[in-house]
């Protein structure tokens, strides 16, 4: 059987450069819908980044996925990302989402690292991000998506 743990709680952060913008509204918080709005800095492509995040302290341990349900202004790639909290190490999969909400799975064995190298250990990661940059988005771009059902699995 599958065990499941609901992290959609929060307390839910914005991170980004110091020219983008984020902005995170929640319906009936703490464990409704997230939305987060934002739009990437113009000019250089270079460190332009906007992230939600959510801290899962041990959650991600003995689990071998995260899945929620999301939807987006316009078809993206989002980056979902889990960071290891005293090296700031991350690993991550990209995920495409589009005006249809759907149901996402993102299976752990399939994170790959970010800038750096090592196999992906859910016991040291204590932190969750849905990246939007410019890997897979232009500078200046702004746009949305929603979260719900945000969850740990085995």
């Amino acid at each position: 059987p599958t065990l499941t743990r609901s992290i959609q709680g929060g307390p839910w952060r914005a991170e980004k450069d110091g020219e983008s913008s984020a902005e995170i509204a929640q319906q009936d918080a703490p464990t409704g819908p997230v939305r987060f709005t934002f739009r990437l800095a113009g000019g250089d492509r270079a460190g332009r980044y906007a992230a939600l995040g959510i801290g899962v302290g041990t959650a991600l341990t003995e689990r071998t996925h995260v899945a929620f349900r999301a939807h987006a202004s316009r078809p993206m790639r989002v980056s979902v990302q889990a960071r290891h909290p005293h090296s700031g190490a991350r690993w991550q999969r990209s995920v495409y989402l589009d005006a249809d909400p759907r149901d996402v799975i993102v299976q752990f064995a399939e994170m790959t690292p970010v800038g750096s190298s090592g196999t992906f250990d859910p016991a040291l990661a204590d932190t969750v991000l849905f990246v939007v940059d410019t890997t897979n988005t232009l500078p200046g771009t702004a746009g949305s998506f929603t979260l719900e059902n945000l969850r740990v699995e085995r």
